[in-house]
Order: structure tokens, then C-alpha cells, then sequence
């Protein structure tokens, strides 16, 4: 029913991301979506890779948080029983709002594999990082520098993607590392 359809999307707009860090913006799930799908679709077009799949990707790639809530990287991979029960809990979620949205099976398949090892994996993953580049890019800008405590795991997080990801990534990758780097 549509009116299913209309509480997740409800849920994900209601639901705060950064809950750990003070920031002058809020950023709801919703808009971090929003955020990666545009910025997968920008980075298909620069290597010239058909958005179809990525697109479906991004618009689900954090619908379970509709339930667990943004955690924290440091506690969802704190260990791997930990990773684990969360990632049981997780797929549930998953399922129960895709069905909500009587998007099909087939976005389950997208949500799972989001950030898989594929070019539409790689990109999604490049996307979710670079959102975190942006809000502390943003908030900085504001002058609030609380986000610049997670610098260093985003860097770490991009120099990995520098030496694993597809060639074709590695100049983008290199600008948005730029970008952190100016941050101050």
C-alpha cells in the first residue's frame, strides 16, 4: 500500500545521521540518500558506466537504518560477532521496508550487494564516503569543526579504495581526497 510506502520514506527523513558528532546541520537518511544516488550517478557519467544499477543501489544501500539507526562504523565493526548479529538484524529490516515500498525482491538483491566488489559496488562505496567528505566539508564551512575528528578513518577508508578500486575511480578518488586534505 502506498501509505506503507509513505512511513519509510517518513522514517528515513525523520532519522538523524552524525548522531555521535555536534553539527549546525541535520542530515536525515533520506537526504543522505538522496546525496549518494546523485553523486553515483555524477561519478557514472565521468567513467562513463551505465547508472541502472547503481541507481538502485544507492536509493537502498542504508534502508535497515530505518530500524538500527545510523551506528556508529567503530561499534557496527567493533568485531566480527558483533558485525555479524547486526548485519542478521539488518537484513530483516531490509526486507521488511523494500517490501513496504513494494519495490520487489530484485532491490533486496541491490541492497545486499551495494557495496559489493563490482564497478556499481566500488561506486556506491565511493558515493557513501564522499557524503561524509561533503557534511564535513559543509559543517567546516559553517565553522564547526567537530566532524574533523573522523578525518582520519575517512582517509584510511579512501587510500584503501585507492589501491582496490577499479583504475577508472582512481582520479576521483584523488580529487575527493583533495578536498579533505583542504578541509579546515
Amino acid at each position: 500500500m502506498i501509505i506503507d510506502a509513505f512511513d519509510v520514506i517518513d522514517s528515513m527523513a525523520a532519522l538523524t545521521r552524525y548522531s555521535q558528532a555536534h553539527n549546525i546541520t541535520r542530515e536525515s537518511v533520506l537526504e543522505h540518500t538522496a546525496f549518494v544516488a546523485l553523486f553515483s550517478a555524477s561519478i557514472c557519467s565521468r567513467v562513463k558506466h551505465d547508472p541502472s544499477v547503481v541507481l538502485k543501489r544507492a536509493i537502498v544501500h542504508d534502508i535497515d537504518e530505518i530500524v538500527t539507526g545510523d551506528i556508529p562504523t567503530p561499534t557496527k565493526y567493533a568485531n566480527e560477532t558483533i558485525r555479524n548479529a547486526i548485519y542478521e538484524l539488518e537484513k530483516e529490516n531490509a526486507k521488511d521496508s523494500i517490501d513496504m515500498l513494494l519495490l520487489g525482491d530484485e532491490y533486496y538483491d541491490h541492497w545486499d550487494n551495494a557495496k559489493d566488489n563490482t564497478l556499481d559496488g566500488q561506486i556506491i562505496t565511493i558515493s557513501d564516503i564522499s557524503a561524509v567528505v561533503y557534511k564535513m566539508f559543509q559543517e567546516a564551512k559553517l565553522g564547526n569543526k567537530t566532524m574533523l575528528k573522523y578525518r582520519n578513518r575517512v582517509m584510511t577508508a579512501l587510500a584503501k579504495c585507492a589501491i582496490d578500486f577499479d583504475e577508472r575511480l582512481h582520479d576521483i578518488i584523488g580529487e575527493i581526497i583533495d578536498i579533505l586534505e583542504d578541509i579546515k
